[in-house]
């Protein structure tokens, strides 16, 4: 893997990120930039994989940085609005009911739409929201791709907040109990428009009334299943590429693995960063790291990345009744001093970049994290703000069904072996 950057997006990325954060990064996880920089080059470099060609660089670019300035971040937008025409960036920065983005052509407000959703409300998401891409034009690896790139900017953001929180905070004791973020994504998030404003076509591939009745469940550590709402790759049609990608995916016989395979080269890179986060050795336990995933999931809402996580994290730190309390009271369940610390920090990354300070930081070392450990946490979280996102805008899950039986089979025996 090479140890820089190769595409103009991944360098100018990477300029965001002051050189402590970057000395952070590298010295504890020297496999995590460069697997970023492979992914971004993926996402943006069309050499990098033919089917990008479907959805146009601005486009991709225009999703990048609108996703940037509904995270705040300046840094992210600058670079990128660097490389888009003026008249473009005007639109980027436009409220999504603003006349100005109102008159705008219809696939551009239904990707507007779709970025202040995922951003603002994932939890919300239903197939009804897809509907309006549909309707645009796109097709369902469009839709992965558009997603995909909204949900990796709102990971990057956080876990450059991060490292640089963790290398601008002073290693002094924490002065006052840090406190958790509350329950849900944003204040700003009833500003999301209805739907009216788009034409919508019948949706297929699910039953309303079992996404509102499975909405109504609580939190499980028992296993679930996940549907798409627009069609996965079949592996029978799939590309040499495609196979490779989805044999190397964590679950490649799930609806979930098969609708990234549609890009491939984003899915394997995505695999290695994943990787790199949660199976790198040293740092943090990896008990702890599966903890920051549960604690993020919860927080958003994503009940089978949750019933994943939390069962990883009651297997490798033995602490069930606590992990238990997590999925039935949220995140505000009663733990110890250490575990505490862990969870406000990873609650407030959650939610916002800006959310996360120093007395979080200052928290996890009076509780004996190194400032590697403290990074190993939230970067645990970061990533699964990336994966929370995805599962809840594409898809939902359900209890195992017969049919489900080879691809929750073929789960269960992935997870085995993690």
């Amino acid at each position: 893997m090479t140890t820089s950057p190769t595409s103009p997006v991944a360098q100018a990325l990477r300029g965001t990120l002051s050189g402590n954060a970057q000395a952070l990064i590298t010295g504890h996880r020297p496999d995590l930039l460069p697997g970023i920089a492979a992914f971004v080059t993926a996402v943006f470099d069309d050499a990098a994989d033919p089917q990008l060609h479907s959805l146009s660089r601005s486009v991709r670019l225009t999703v990048a940085a609108r996703t940037a300035w509904l995270e705040s971040d300046d840094a992210t937008l600058d670079e990128l609005l660097a490389e888009l025409p003026i008249e473009v960036g005007r639109l980027i920065t436009a409220p999504t009911a603003s006349s100005e983005l109102s008159a705008a052509p219809r696939w551009l407000r239904a990707i507007a739409r779709h970025i202040d959703l995922l951003v603002l409300r994932p939890g919300a998401a239903s197939p009804d929201d897809l509907d309006g891409l549909l309707a645009a034009g796109f097709d369902a690896a469009d839709i992965v791709l558009i997603s995909q790139i909204i949900s990796f900017v709102g990971f990057f953001v956080r876990l450059r907040a991060a490292a640089q929180t963790i290398t601008e905070s002073a290693a002094a004791p924490a002065t006052a109990d840090s406190t958790i973020a509350a329950e849900g994504v944003s204040a700003t998030a009833d500003q999301i428009p209805a739907l009216s404003e788009l034409a919508f076509v019948a949706h297929p591939a699910a039953d309303r009334g079992e996404i509102i009745a499975d909405r109504a469940q609580r939190f499980t550590a028992e296993p679930l299943v996940w549907h798409a709402w627009v069609s996965p790759l079949e592996p029978t049609r799939a590309t040499d590429e495609q196979q490779a990608a989805l044999a190397a995916s964590a679950w490649p016989k799930s609806p979930y693995f098969r609708l990234l395979a549609w890009h491939p080269a984003s899915l394997t890179t995505r695999t290695i960063i994943d990787e790199t986060i949660f199976l790198s050795e040293g740092g943090l336990p990896r008990g702890e790291r599966e903890l920051a995933a549960a604690v993020t999931s919860r927080l958003n809402g994503c009940r089978l990345c949750a019933s994943v996580h939390s069962r990883f994290a009651e297997k490798l730190t033995g602490r069930v009744d606590e992990v238990q309390r997590l999925l039935a009271e949220g995140v505000e369940f009663d733990t110890d001093a250490r575990w505490r610390a862990i969870v406000n920090a990873v609650a407030a990354l959650q939610a916002g970049a800006e959310v996360l300070e120093g007395q979080h930081i200052q928290a996890l070392r009076a509780q004996g994290l190194s400032d590697g450990e403290a990074f190993d946490a939230l970067a645990a979280a970061a990533f699964f703000t990336w994966a929370n996102r995805l599962m809840l805008s594409l898809g939902s899950p359900r209890p195992p069904a017969a049919a489900d039986a080879e691809a929750l089979a073929d789960q269960q025996r992935k997870d085995a072996e993690a």
